[in-house]
């Protein structure tokens, strides 16, 4: 019998807008109705899934996480039990919706809580697409509100409206690994990649070679790929830290059965990174919950998974019986050992794009797409656009790439969300003269700027770190480098000249909230905390206000088209 698609979707439930006035969110919680006015009620923006899930929620990874959703928000109104015991089936917030974390224990508490519905000015990528893999339907389009307060039945159409493909239909079936199943049965087909030749980004030449054609017959890579086009895409390095891996893991045994195997554990590596010296700085409000020993499963359930299937273990290091720390973080040991140059990672860590820095397609994905890519060592992509950054001359005495990360996230580009999801591909002479650290530090914050990885591409600099690192041969390395094509098509290009840059900060709540590190000296307070900051402002280099040249061309060359 086929496996059936959802046809439209009939809420039963209220309707919570988290509202930056507490008073209003507190009448809701209460059982009290709002009538949404966007003239009047200003909702909350930058919702993270930390906000969601706080990282002691995390040590739950089954229907127990409904109880908590939203206990992080911030103001501290949402209690535990206050979202399940609502009886709401949409959540309504502003910009960013699910920012920050990959950890899928964020929609996932909102699903079992009751919510079937996400609506949100803008929603995160790595959020949206963990709403999609569990069946939790989001949208941007806020006309759908008064139809829903209807109690109208809402065609499922609304949802997939500027999807892709195969996230339409993942959407349609009701969650990835239903859509895997109607997949592995016949019923429903990605998409014939049928892009003609053209000049390709960094990540478009990677993700061509590593789509996935024929998975039957092995048949691997394309001529080309654009902009939106989606796929399978073979993964080389899939990784998973304590705090996700049991969650994988049981979603990997419910969809694909107790017996399930792990293909190719060869390349599977787990991570005891997240919770190493938990046990030291457990609040005791914590304690008394139980929480020690619910952390501690975690870390036991993994163990007990990697040797089950023979999966390599970055494990904790304990001396004279005392654990000092772990072995290994995740996202910096994949560069120091696991990937390399023109390869795929996947991994359960939003800065699993820091690997971006050796020239590799690396982004974080939730527990549904890594249990998945347990058994099919795929991942589904829908190829994103790319921003080049040009980044010419060199850093200025003091000023780091944390500086120039700042800087650029707080241009209206990102403020305004018009990064989520984009690719960040960072060239030019400023990038060259820069050590891997400072360039990894380039990619890993590409998340923050909700985009969907950075990525730089490889050069002699590389060539060398690999070579001493793990006594590779140079050639070999050389031969993995890709490169982006001359007249390649990116969204946006911007030139930034590096001396130009000046110290920055984050003023509270944001990323995006860069300013110049010489502006505290005005806001700072009275006292011996203003010569703090004053001391420390002149302690390094100032300079003016970093430039930018901006040169938007959507849908042409870089390089062309000018603002």
């Amino acid at each position: 019998m086929p496996i059936p698609r959802r046809k439209s979707v009939q809420v039963t439930g209220r309707t919570l807008y988290l509202t930056e006035d507490p008073a209003l969110l507190k009448q809701q919680l209460a059982g009290g109705e709002l009538r949404f006015d966007p003239e009047q009620h200003a909702l909350i923006d930058n919702i993270s899934t930390d906000e969601l899930t706080p990282g002691w929620v995390c040590y739950y990874y089954d229907e127990t996480l409904a109880r908590y959703c939203l206990v992080g928000l911030r103001g501290g109104h949402i209690e535990r039990d206050a979202i399940k015991n609502g009886g709401f089936g949409v959540i309504v917030s502003g910009r960013s919706k699910g920012c920050g974390s990959s950890r899928e224990t964020a929609p996932y508490s909102e699903r079992e809580a009751g919510i079937q519905i996400v609506v949100a000015r803008s929603i995160e990528k790595i959020y949206g697409q963990n709403c999609q893999n569990i069946g939790l339907l989001t949208t941007t389009d806020f006309s759908l509100l008064d139809r829903i307060a209807r109690g109208d039945e809402i065609p499922i159409g609304e949802f997939t409206r500027g999807l892709d493909p195969i996230s339409a239909d993942v959407v349609e079936y009701g969650g990835l690994f239903t859509y895997n199943k109607a997949r592995m049965a016949g019923e429903v087909s990605p998409p014939t990649l049928a892009t003609p030749p053209r000049p390709m980004t960094l990540c478009e030449k990677i993700i061509a070679a590593h789509a996935i054609v024929d998975a039957r017959a092995g048949k691997i890579g394309v001529p080309a790929v654009k902009p939106g086009d989606a796929l399978f895409a073979r993964i080389d390095v899939r990784f998973s830290h304590e705090y996700v891996t049991p969650m994988a893991e049981s979603l990997f045994r419910a969809g694909v059965g107790p017996d399930a195997v792990v293909t190719e554990p060869e390349s599977v590596f787990a991570f005891r990174d997240h919770l190493t010296f938990l046990e030291r700085v457990m609040p005791e409000a914590h304690l008394r919950l139980g929480l020690r020993e619910q952390a501690a499963s975690l870390a036991t359930v993994q163990q007990a998974f990697t040797e089950r299937h023979g999966i390599k273990l970055y494990g904790e290091v304990e001396r004279d019986g005392r654990t000092v720390g772990s072995e290994a973080i995740c996202h910096n040991k994949v560069i120091e050992e696991l990937a390399l140059p023109g390869q795929i990672v996947a991994g359960t860590d939003s800065h699993t794009c820091m690997a971006g820095a050796l020239g590799c397609f690396a982004f974080g994905v939730g527990s549904t797409d890594m249990a998945n890519a347990w058994l099919t060592r795929d991942v589904r992509v829908a190829v994103p656009q790319s921003v080049r950054f040009n980044l010419t001359g060199r850093l200025k005495p003091g000023v780091t790439a944390k500086d120039v990360m700042l800087f650029l996230l707080s241009q209206p580009f990102w403020k305004t969300g018009q990064g989520i999801g984009k690719v960040l591909e960072f060239a030019g002479d400023g990038v060259r003269a820069m050590g891997l650290d400072e360039r990894a530090t380039l990619t890993n914050m590409a998340v923050e700027a909700g985009g969907f990885t950075g990525i730089i591409e490889a050069d002699e600099e590389i060539v060398r770190y690999l070579v001493e690192q793990r006594g590779l041969a140079a050639e070999d390395v050389r031969a993995r480098i890709v490169r982006a094509d001359p007249g390649a098509e990116y969204m946006a290009t911007f030139d930034v000249d590096l001396a130009s840059v000046e110290p920055m900060v984050a003023t509270p709540g944001d990323p995006r909230n860069g300013v110049p590190l010489r502006s505290l000296d005005e806001i700072a307070g009275a006292g011996e905390d203003r010569h703090r900051v004053r001391r420390l402002v002149h302690g390094r280099q100032e300079g003016r206000h970093g430039h930018v040249r901006v040169r938007a061309a959507p849908g042409g060359r870089a390089g062309q088209a000018r603002r």
